[in-house]
């Protein structure tokens, strides 16, 4: 699948296209630090460049994703129908376990 967004960032229109694994991305992106986060139905959320649209990193959790991501400061947030609540480096997109 290509994802194709379009977001405004402070007045200032960006599309991205990247291709991703999985079918669908079906929830609202979030911007922070010069990185896009978004999650798929193939059970990963995927970091991106916000200016070249470029891949910086995936992870993949044990269950499917409904929700958006969601930043704050150093780190993403997001839960999965696994029952956890994951908490990842917003820059490497690892939990650091």
């Amino acid at each position: 699948m290509i994802i194709s967004m379009k977001i405004t960032v402070y007045n200032i229109r960006i599309v991205l296209e990247q291709k991703l694994e999985g079918d669908k991305v079906q929830s609202s992106p979030v911007v922070s630090g010069g990185y896009v986060y978004v999650r798929s139905d193939d059970k990963k959320i995927y970091c991106l460049n916000v200016k070249t649209g470029a891949k910086v990193w995936q992870y993949e959790t044990e269950g499917l994703i409904y929700s958006s991501p969601t930043v704050s400061g150093d780190k993403v947030y997001v839960g999965s129908t696994d029952n956890k609540v994951y908490c990842l480096n917003a820059a490497i997109g690892d939990t650091g376990s």
